[in-house]
């Protein structure tokens, strides 16, 4: 008798709760439905990173077919936040929250859940876009070497990025050589969709320093400055297993290589770990570590002198020397 009891008052509960409409979003009725509105329902919109969308997020949760209202709808955002986290369903089966995008640019991700509602959870999008410019940063091509009427290897390259660091596209930057003789490819470039503007350069008939500069209207705080160099000649050192050797006589331990001042001499690894370590005086930067295939280390050498050199790891075992005229 007592178990017959119990199981009535409970019986008695759930339909008590199921009439009310009481269980939050955690009951399992399959005849309730969560979907979008039919219109309006804020999804696919495009706005600026960090910012409220114009248009709400709306669902409908219908029961048998007609709106459900005093259910309370969880929302939650996979980029940026929502505000309500949870809202209830008026007359009309509706809720909404509001939704701020995250500060990443790209497709984002809101949801709408209903626990135990077939289309729970409703999977909202939105475009995000950067914001306006507000930095243009360093993004390639300085400290770089080329002979006399050459182009330098690679193009000089800014980034024109939002608050955020997203790349800004279609912005104008300004190049100028200021210092030095070369030539830029043209005097602005606008920069693509990840926000790089790129600049060709070729040097010109006269060796020594180059500078030139990148600016933007758009980002009238900023001026990124690359230092470059026009070199008469490259002259090539390999390191192998336990050697250095010269390319240009084939000396080896020591490699002997004879230049001009405003020459450039260029180390490449060709096999083990190694480094370029100057010894005694005059003395040049070492390189650090040249530890995989095909890593290089350049330097140009301005100021006559002997400058002898070996390996860090290998000791006097690798040798060179460095004769500037």
């Amino acid at each position: 008798m007592r178990t017959n009891l119990n199981l009535g008052a409970c019986l008695s509960a759930a339909w008590l709760i199921a009439a009310c409409g009481g269980d939050g979003g955690t009951g399992g009725n399959a005849n309730r439905v969560l979907a979008k509105t039919a219109t309006a329902s804020g999804d696919g919109q495009t706005a600026a990173v960090a910012t409220t969308l114009p248009l709400d997020l709306r669902v409908v949760l219908t029961e048998d077919g007609s709106p459900k209202p005093n259910a309370t709808i969880n929302w939650s955002a996979v980029n940026g936040s929502v505000s309500p986290a949870t809202s209830v369903t008026d007359g009309s089966g509706i809720a909404t929250t509001t939704w701020t995008l995250g500060t990443i640019a790209g497709t984002q991700n809101a949801r709408a859940q209903y626990v135990g509602a077939a289309g729970s959870p409703q999977i909202f999008s939105a475009t995000s876009v950067p914001g306006a410019p507000a930095a243009l940063t360093l993004a390639g091509g300085d400290l770089q070497y080329a002979i006399l009427n050459a182009p330098f290897a690679a193009p000089l390259q800014v980034k024109v990025s939002d608050a955020f660091g997203n790349g800004t596209a279609a912005v104008t930057v300004n190049w100028a050589v200021t210092a030095g003789s070369a030539t830029a490819g043209a005097p602005a470039a606008t920069s693509n969709s990840q926000g790089i503007s790129s600049m060709p350069v070729t040097a010109g008939g006269t060796p020594g320093a180059v500078t030139v500069e990148a600016t933007s209207a758009a980002v009238p705080a900023d001026k990124v400055t690359f230092a470059l160099n026009v070199v008469t000649a490259i002259r090539d050192v390999t390191l192998g297993d336990i050697f250095f050797k010269s390319s240009t006589n084939n000396t080896q331990n020591p490699a002997i290589d004879t230049v001009q001042a405003g020459q450039v001499v260029r180390w490449t690894n060709t096999g083990g770990g190694h480094t370029v370590q100057s010894q005694g005086s005059p003395s040049f930067p070492n390189s650090g570590s040249l530890s995989t295939v095909g890593a290089t280390y350049t330097f140009v050498f301005n100021t006559p002198g002997t400058y002898q050199y070996n390996c860090a790891i290998h000791g006097n075992a690798m040798t060179g020397r460095i004769v500037v005229q």
